[in-house]
This record gives structure tokens, sequence and C-alpha cells, in this order.
């Protein structure tokens, strides 16, 4: 072979090997703006979550990629609803500090966060078409926990500081004999909740709040999440009171988690009303936590699609 010969085969090499190093430049560069966690359902048990970020060697290259996974020690999930307790699709939740993931909730409302670090965060959750809820505040994390559900107002909401985020009783008469504070540790969401607890002495129900308003919303609803911390299983009522009848609803005082609870108020729609909060049978050691006390329609959170079957014969 000439001379000539091997000079063209050597620069027809050497522009080769140009262009593949371009190449995979290029798609190192693509890799690296675009990387995405994977998260390996399989390999990883079933209270824990990872994830896998590819990213280009220190010299560039695409071929042979550094590989680093993270592995979530702790896990929030629950369940996103609107005030009649319904799922709410596609609401998004955050953390602060982050958290491995930013979530959405599926059609059923479920969500989950992933954390690599214990401590004290921040949810914020949120969807158009709905009030603002205030965040959850400083919640400690240890563990795993499951249940963690949240209620998303109404955006016409009419009650006036129904999460008591004012800092005091604005919007509301308060009896003086009984004991309220507003404090954060009877929030379940933002800076403040209701920390209500029952005269020591009553035999009869004992209106403790009131308020009155005229209720505008064309399917009104009254939704509230509570806690009992101290009681003894007797009844905590809430009083809907017109001008001509008056719904009542009760639930046992008994220790447990923070509970949603709502009442239909279509009854009442363009009415003024008065709504009553008190217990029962006021005791000594009856305790309770209100927060989020919202009325206004009941906006859906899922719409339901029906698609066409088709079938061929």
């Amino acid at each position: 072979m000439s001379q000539h010969s091997r000079a063209i085969g050597l620069l027809f090499a050497l522009t080769s090997i140009v262009a593949l190093a371009i190449v995979l430049s290029m798609l190192s560069a693509i890799t690296a703006a675009h990387s995405t966690p994977v998260r390996l359902a399989p390999a990883v048990p079933s209270t824990m979550s990872a994830q896998v970020v590819l990213s280009p060697t220190a010299t560039g290259g695409f071929g042979s990629p550094n590989t680093h996974t993270t592995v979530a020690a702790f896990q929030i999930d629950g369940q996103i609803v609107n005030n009649q307790h319904t799922p709410i699709f596609n609401a998004t939740i955050s953390a602060q500090p982050s958290a491995l993931n930013s979530a959405t909730s599926d059609g059923q409302g479920h969500y989950a966060l992933y954390f690599v670090n214990s401590g004290a965060y921040t949810l914020t959750v949120n969807r158009y078409g709905f009030g603002v809820l205030p965040p959850r505040y400083n919640l400690t994390l240890n563990n795993t926990q499951t249940g963690f559900d949240f209620v998303l107002p109404p955006q016409n909401d009419i009650l006036s500081n129904g999460g008591w985020e004012a800092g005091d009783f604005t919007g509301w008469q308060v009896d003086p004999t009984i004991s309220a504070t507003i404090e954060l540790t009877a929030a379940h969401t933002g800076w403040y909740g209701l920390h209500l607890d029952a005269p020591l002495t009553g035999a009869e129900f004992m209106p403790s709040l009131t308020q009155t308003f005229t209720v505008a919303a064309m399917s009104p609803t009254l939704s509230f999440m509570y806690q009992v911390t101290h009681g003894n299983g007797d009844p905590f009522v809430v009083a809907i009171m017109t001008d001509t009848s008056a719904i009542t609803h009760s639930f046992v005082v008994t220790p447990g988690n923070w509970t949603h609870e709502w009442i239909d108020l279509s009854a009442c729609a363009s009415q003024t009303v008065t709504l009553t909060l008190g217990f029962q049978n006021p005791a000594a050691a009856q305790q309770i936590y209100l927060d989020e006390i919202s009325l206004g329609d009941a906006q859906v959170g899922v719409y339901p699609v029906f698609l066409p079957t088709i079938r061929h014969n």
C-alpha cells in the first residue's frame, strides 16, 4: 500500500474517532441535564425506598457512568380529601427541608414522601380549585408514619377564623366559664388550634363557643378536625340552629388520633344559622383539640371518565 493510501486511511480513522467523541460528549451532556430518579421497588423492603441517579464519569465519558444510590430511611404517607372526605386527585404535597421527592396524590387521594434523615419537617399541600390549607409545621419524623391525612378546605369558606390562625378568638363568642386556649400544641395544621377543656361541673349541654353567619353556599358542608386527648366517653356536640330548626351532630369523647368529621348543611342553605360547640355532659378530665373548621361547598376532587368500549368481531 502506498504512503498516500496509508495517509488517507489514517486521516479517515482520526476523523471517525473525533466524530465518535463528539457524539459521546453530547449524549453525556443530555444525560446529565435530564437524569431522573428511578425507584427500585423489588430490591428494597416495603418500609424503605431507593432512588438511583445516573451521572457521567469524572472524565466526561458516558459509556461508564458513576451510579450513586440514595436510600430513604423514613416515609410519610396518607390521603388528601375534600370537606366530605372524598379523595382529591393530583394535589401536590412537598416538604421543607426537602424530601427525596415531591408527590402528587393518586386517584384515591393517596400520597407518599420519602426522607433520608429524621428531624422536624414542614408539609405543604395545595390543589387548584380548593382553599388554602396552612402548612403542617414541625412534624417530628423519627420513624415511618402512615395515615397522615389532609383535608383541603373549600374556596368559598364562609366561617371566620375557623383555623384559629388569627391567634385569638376573633369571630367567635366564648363562654367565660370554660377553659379555652389557642396554641400550637392543639394545631393539626398552621400555627394555632383550639385547646378546649370542659367545665369542672355541669349536668347538661353547655355551649362553649358560638358563631353566627349566613349560609350562602349551594351545597354547604361543615367540616372540622378534632383530637380527644382526655375523655370519659361522653358526647361532644356540634349544633347548627336556624330560626325554625336545628341540626345536631355528636361524637364520643374518647382519646385517639386526629379525626375528620363533616356535616351536610344543605337544609340550611340561604339561611342565617348559629354554630355551637360544647360538651354534652361537662365533667372534669374532658379535653379536646379542634382545628380547620370550615363551611362551604363540597368541591369535587376526582372526576370519573368513562371511555367507550369498542369490540371487534
